[in-house]
C-alpha cells in the first residue's frame, strides 16, 4: 500500500493525540508508516529503540531520554497493542478499510448510492401523497368510500339520523345501488354518468317520505 488514509481533525483535535509530545507524535506516524507497508497494521521486529531512530530522534538529545516508554504510553492509550515485539496498530483495517477488495470498495460505493437513491424516492413518494391526499376527492371517490361504509358513510349517516331518518333507508340505498349489472363487472351507481352521493341520498329518502305520507293518506 503506498498510502494510507490520515485523519487531520483527529491528529490536531483527538485527546490522545493532545496527549503525546512532539517527538511521541513523530513516533506514531512511523508506526502508521509502517503499517501502510505491511498493508495490515502489524509491525515486526521493532523495538522502541528502532522506532525512535526512525522517527528521527538521536540519543544525544534530551528529548530521547523523555520519549522512552513511547510504546508503552501508546499501548496504555489503546492506540497500539505490543505482543513481545509485534506490534498492532488498532483499528487499523476498520480505519483504512485494507480489508475490503477493489471490487467490494466499488460494491459498498454503489450500495451507498443506491440507499440514497432508495431515501430520495421515498422521500419524493411521501410529497406525492401528501400532495394527494390534500387533494379534493372526486364524486367517484367519495361514492366508493360510502357503499364501502368508510369515513364519508358515517358522515352521512352521522348527518342523516340527526333529522330521524331511519338507518333501514341507508341499507335499502345501499342494496339498489350496488346490484351489479349481469357480466358482474360493475354495480349500479357506477355505470350512471354521474353519481352525487348527498344529492341522491337525499332524492332517495325525500322520495321515501313522501311515498310514506301518500299511503298514510289512502289508509284514512
Amino acid at each position: 500500500m503506498k498510502w494510507f488514509k490520515f485523519y487531520g481533525q483527529d491528529y490536531l483535535s483527538d485527546p490522545k493525540m493532545l496527549s503525546l509530545t512532539s517527538e511521541e507524535r513523530s513516533c506514531w506516524i512511523t508506526l502508521l508508516c509502517y503499517s501502510s507497508v505491511n498493508d495490515n497494521g502489524m509491525i515486526t521486529f521493532m523495538n522502541e529503540q528502532q522506532l525512535m531512530f526512525q522517527a528521527g530522534l538521536s540519543v544525544t538529545d534530551d528529548c530521547w531520554d523523555r520519549t522512552v516508554g513511547v510504546l508503552k504510553k501508546l499501548e496504555n492509550l489503546q492506540m497500539i497493542a505490543n505482543d513481545n515485539g509485534m506490534i498492532t496498530v488498532l483499528n487499523w483495517k476498520k480505519r483504512q478499510e485494507t480489508s475490503l477488495t477493489s471490487y467490494e470498495r466499488v460494491k459498498k460505493y454503489r450500495q451507498k448510492k443506491q440507499d440514497d437513491n432508495a431515501k430520495i424516492t421515498l422521500e419524493e413518494n411521501r410529497i406525492e401523497e401528501n400532495r394527494i391526499d390534500k387533494r379534493e376527492d372526486t364524486p367517484s371517490q367519495i361514492a366508493k368510500d360510502f357503499f364501502n361504509k368508510g369515513k364519508i358513510y358515517e358522515e352521512m349517516l352521522a348527518l342523516f339520523t340527526n333529522d330521524h331518518i331511519p338507518t333501514y333507508e341507508f341499507d335499502k340505498f345501499i342494496l339498489y345501488w350496488t346490484e351489479p349489472n349481469k357480466s358482474g363487472t360493475r354495480v349500479r351507481w357506477q355505470q350512471e354518468p354521474t353519481f352525487e352521493i348527498k344529492r341522491r341520498l337525499t332524492t332517495w329518502i325525500n322520495r321515501s317520505n313522501s311515498f310514506s305520507q301518500k299511503k298514510e293518506t289512502k289508509i284514512l
